[in-house]
């Protein structure tokens, strides 16, 4: 059976809407791999990536670089 969770490289940079001379990198190089049947908890500060690594393993949005599967999909 497939890993649950499989993070290659995931990169996400963002351009701010108000200065386009500066980008925000959310995530830089994210590795992790979650087998199948282990839980593990997302913590950190304000502005740490929790949201942006949600919201592309949910396919919301889409990493600058890298890959990510969930159940091999």
């Amino acid at each position: 059976m497939p890993d649950a969770v499989e993070l290659e490289e995931i990169t996400r940079v963002y351009e701010p809407r108000r200065r386009a001379d500066s980008w925000v990198v959310a995530l830089d190089q994210i590795w992790l791999t979650i087998a199948d049947g282990e839980i593990h908890g997302l913590l950190g500060p304000n502005g740490a990536g929790k949201t942006t690594l949600v919201k592309i393993l949910s396919t919301v949005l889409l990493p600058t670089s890298g890959h990510a599967r969930v159940l091999g999909h």
